[in-house]
């Protein structure tokens, strides 16, 4: 039986709604903070959807992810939802989570042109520091807008307690998901960005 349009379209649904739901579980697995910014794991998913996915399923993903909690289903942390979490202290976290995996998806592609694995990998280390720096640079501006606080307050409150744990989500997300793209690959099951 010959695979066509509609099987590819049907197995892209697939992979988005599954790391939609990625997304839903990561963000449960929380560490409260003492200054009201907890640590979650949804970067973890959203670095992985973006090496995984790539760049497009990856967005759409994280897109589908964030409009089933804008729309109230509680999908965000603490089985929260709707919008008030988009203008929240944690507002910037959110908004900026649909360019991670574009982030990521692009240097994943760019990876590709480079022979040398540990050069490849080096890459792949580079553009996940890019994306969680981003992220954390939206957050720490937004809720420096949102909480009347200068920047060094913000960075200590949004940046500074979470930068280790940030470290071990990069490294996770690249062994991870370097891992499970190869596999998925060598089994026909996603195809190369």
């Amino acid at each position: 039986m010959e695979k066509g349009n509609s099987y590819l379209v049907t197995k892209n649904i697939a992979q988005i709604g599954i790391f939609a739901t990625i997304l839903v579980i990561c963000a449960q697995i929380i560490i409260p903070m003492p200054f009201g910014v907890p640590l979650t794991m949804q970067t973890f998913g959203i670095l992985l959807a973006g090496i995984i996915l790539g760049a497009k399923k990856g967005f759409i993903a994280v897109l589908v992810y964030l409009l089933l909690g804008a729309i109230g289903l509680p999908v965000f942390q603490g089985f929260s939802g709707g919008v008030a979490p988009f203008a929240g202290p944690t507002g910037g976290f959110l908004l900026s989570f649909p360019l991670m995996p574009i982030i990521v998806g692009f240097g994943m592609r760019m990876g590709r042109k480079v022979k040398n694995s540990i050069s490849k990998h080096f890459l792949l280390v580079v553009v996940l520091f890019v994306a969680v720096f981003v992220n954390l640079f939206t957050g720490l501006l937004f809720f420096s807008i949102n909480m009347s606080t200068n920047l060094t307050q913000a960075f200590q409150v949004t940046v500074l307690p979470f930068v280790f744990v940030e470290i071990i989500k990069i490294a996770g997300a690249s062994i991870l998901g370097t891992s499970v793209r190869a596999a998925l690959l060598k089994g026909n099951i996603i195809y190369e960005i």
